[in-house]
């Protein structure tokens, strides 16, 4: 589609590229104006759109662009640009997408390299993702596409989330392509789709709940929920509990086994409301963690000399009063 070297509109010069998709190109660009580097994401919609359909999808994308652009948190990558520029050969127009360029790995990088990762890293990572999709949800942009590829890590830990707006803008450009015409399976991550989204039927928010507790159980246990083929997979998702990620790794609680269960839940209203709930409660999980990991650093004070005991105040042995008082179990995190 590109090549190094190449400057869009006077102004974006390609340097390298990052990655590719079967929506188009990732770049590394230079910012001439401003002096500065950028991610740039080059999208190719299929020759095989009319040309009112084209406009309808440039049209759609400059909305997906802007809202997109308007959301504010150092959680979600920041969208400093969008236009179009004609494509080499044709006068078709090629929609970009120019972003703030994230230095670091994605939990797709993380996991393949590492595996699963320690508990509390994990949690923290899904409360951070949380942080995000709570205030995309409530500027109405649902993301539809949460997965581990779509979340990157900066070096100091701080999780951030790409893509937004975006997959709605390709499920659009695939909507008039032959090949969902034709009934194809949704445009989306199968590993990490919700119920909902497989059956074809609106959804909100709660969808990308859903792909986060995938997320959340492979971060956890090295694996999604889910493997095999697409087929096999959909109907998982759309028939089968996840096995409790406590069934692989011994540690984790009934609470991160309950609330994985319940942001994977098959019918959305079953799910947590919104993802503040879900950032709330992850919170008092990791906080209980915390909590756990002091206790066997403290050690107990030492017992007080036991003075010699008043035979007159000598208790009864068949006293209830002198059984030993049963011990109260800690209650798991």
């Amino acid at each position: 589609m590109a090549e190094a070297g190449r400057v869009l509109n006077g102004r974006y010069r390609l340097v390298d590229k990052l990655g590719t998709g079967g929506m188009g190109e990732v770049w590394r660009a230079r910012d001439t104006d401003l002096g500065r580097d950028v991610a740039l994401k080059l999208f190719s919609p299929p020759a095989d759109i009319a040309a009112e359909e084209r406009a309808e999808l440039l049209g759609r994308f400059r909305r997906e662009a802007r809202a997109a652009a308007a959301l504010d948190s150092r959680h979600i990558v920041t969208v400093h640009d969008h236009g179009t520029c004609l494509d080499d050969g044709t006068d078709d127009e090629t929609p970009y997408l120019v972003m703030e360029l994230v230095e670091g790995r994605s939990l797709e990088q993380v996991l393949r390299d590492e595996g699963r990762v320690p508990v509390r890293q994990a949690l923290d990572w899904a409360e951070q993702i949380c942080h995000a999709l709570d205030i995309a949800h409530r500027a109405g942009v649902e993301h539809r596409d949460i997965k581990p590829a779509n979340v990157l890590v900066r070096a100091d830990g701080t999780a951030v989330v790409l893509d937004f707006g975006i997959a709605k803008f390709q499920e659009a450009v695939e909507s008039e392509s032959k090949l969902t015409r034709t009934g194809h399976m949704p445009l989306g991550s199968v590993l990490y789709m919700a119920p909902e989204r497989f059956r074809m039927e609106p959804s909100d928010g709660r969808a990308d709940l859903y792909a986060l507790g995938c997320v959340l159980y492979e971060l956890l246990i090295g694996r999604p929920p889910y493997v095999g083929p697409a087929a096999g997979v959909m109907y998982n998702h759309l028939n089968d509990t996840p096995l409790r990620p406590s069934r692989a790794r011994t540690e984790l609680s009934v609470h991160v086994d309950q609330l994985v269960l319940d942001l994977m839940a098959k019918d959305a209203d079953d799910r947590p409301a919104d993802a503040a709930q879900v950032a709330t409660r992850l919170a008092g999980i990791r906080e209980g963690l915390d909590g756990d990991a002091a206790k066997p650093d403290t050690p107990p004070p030492a017992p007080d000399p036991d003075p010699k005991p008043d035979p007159a105040s000598k208790p009864d042995p068949k006293s209830s009063s002198s059984r030993p008082s049963p011990v109260s179990p800690v209650s798991p995190v």
